[in-house]
């Protein structure tokens, strides 16, 4: 079975999500409408997602146990990392939030 930790992720409006898992996420796309939520393994990802909503909230991973405690990852785990233009996307799409 397959090692899980918990994620949190936080929206723009300052509201939270945690999801225990063993995958790895960067965002999440939350409908305001009816507050659900998709998680998406890659800026790409997330950009696809927010068209399938129609009144999207992105969020961004907040909290990572493998991430902040690298020791406890699994063997192979690789940290992902946001390039420039990621950065630049999810401020935009985050008013701002990191």
């Amino acid at each position: 079975m397959a090692k899980t930790r918990k994620i949190t992720v936080t929206f723009a409006d300052l509201t939270q999500a945690t999801r225990e898992t063993s995958r790895v996420y960067t965002h999440a796309v939350k409908c305001k409408l009816t507050n659900n939520i998709s998680w998406c393994g890659r800026p790409d990802l997330m950009e696809k997602t927010l068209k399938t909503f129609g009144t999207p909230v992105v969020g961004v991973l907040t909290g990572d146990p493998w991430i902040e405690h690298p020791i406890n990852a699994p063997k192979g785990f690789k940290l992902y990392c946001n390039t420039p233009q990621d950065i630049a996307r999810n401020n935009e799409l985050c008013g701002g939030t990191k």
